[in-house]
C-alpha cells in the first residue's frame, strides 16, 4: 500500500486521517506544519503521496506545494481544507497539487483520493 505524509496543524484531523489510512493498509507519517514536513522530507523522501491542509501557520499549503514542486516534483500532493474557495483551489492546481479534498470528509473519500493519487498521479480534480 501507499506511504503517506499527512500535514495538518489540527491534531485531531491529522489523527483521524492517519487512522483512516492505516485501517486501509497505508503507512502514515504526520507533521503538524509545512516546516516540519519539509524537515521530514530532507531525511526521508520515500513517500507515495502527501496530503496537506491549505491554511496553516508559518507556511500555508499553497506555498508548501510550491516548495514540494521544486524539490519533490514526483510526489503527488493532495490539498485539504474546510475553506474550499476557488482561489485556493486554483492556486493549488497551478503549483502542482493533483487533487483537493474538502473537509469535512468521510473515510471512503480519503481512501479513494489516496488510491487515485497513487495509481494515477496526474491531476484529477473530481471530488
Amino acid at each position: 500500500m501507499a506511504r503517506v505524509l499527512v500535514v495538518d496543524d489540527d491534531d485531531a484531523q491529522r489523527f483521524l486521517i492517519d487512522v483512516i489510512l492505516q485501517r486501509a493498509g497505508h503507512a502514515c507519517v504526520s507533521a503538524g506544519s509545512a516546516t516540519e514536513a519539509l524537515k521530514i522530507l530532507m531525511r526521508d523522501n520515500a513517500f507515495d503521496v502527501i496530503m496537506t491542509d491549505v491554511r496553516m501557520p508559518e507556511m500555508d499549503g499553497v506555498r508548501f506545494v510550491k516548495e514540494l514542486n521544486q524539490h519533490h516534483p514526483s510526489i503527488p500532493v493532495i490539498m485539504m481544507s474546510v475553506h474550499g474557495s476557488t482561489d485556493w483551489i486554483s492556486q493549488a492546481k497551478e503549483h502542482g497539487a493533483v487533487s483537493f479534498l474538502a473537509k469535512p470528509f468521510i473515510a471512503p473519500q480519503v481512501v479513494a483520493i489516496v488510491r487515485a493519487a497513487t495509481t494515477n498521479p496526474t491531476r484529477h480534480w473530481a471530488n
